[in-house]
């Protein structure tokens, strides 16, 4: 979590361009409007702001510079909160902390963001019986999408 970075007064967002996440982030119920911006074109990190708190906002990024083979698992009940349809498409993103001049960069896979980017709601799951942990170090800057690893979402009924 950054604070300052950005005036969410002077952002132009489009309520199409809300992402809204249902329950908020753990231990941050309250902040449920976010928008997701890019740093630049090339870089694989991004920028979750808050939209309720200015203050908020963080880095945030693919599974997959993190893990070769990362697979999230939703229950039928994150299915219905993020109101899952056949044709939805799924986007996972986990929050990275960086350290010391982007020497240290970790993500929590062990708590992804799950979007339906067709309906703009996420929620904040916590796997179970996994491996994963809150600081896993990053294994290499992608290059491009052909080399990028598909995040895996498993649908239990």
């Amino acid at each position: 979590m950054s604070e300052g970075f950005v005036d969410i007064d002077s952002l132009e967002v489009s309520d199409k361009d809300v992402i809204t996440i249902r329950g908020g982030l753990i231990g941050m119920p309250e902040l449920q409007r976010f928008v997701l911006m890019d740093f630049n074109e090339e870089s694989p990190l991004h920028w979750l702001q808050s939209l309720d708190d200015s203050r908020i906002g963080f880095v945030v990024s693919d599974p997959s510079l993190f893990s070769d083979s990362y697979t999230v698992t939703l229950d039928k009940r994150v299915q219905e909160v993020l109101e899952i349809e056949k044709d939805d498409e799924l986007v996972v993103m986990v929050v990275v902390t960086v350290k010391g001049e982007a020497l240290e960069i970790t993500g929590n896979l062990l708590g992804p963001i799950v979007v339906n980017a067709t309906k703009r709601i996420g929620c904040q799951v916590v796997l179970e019986d996994t491996e994963y942990g809150t600081k896993v170090p990053m294994r290499k800057m992608v290059d491009g999408p052909e080399e990028a690893k598909k995040t895996m979402v498993e649908i239990t009924v």
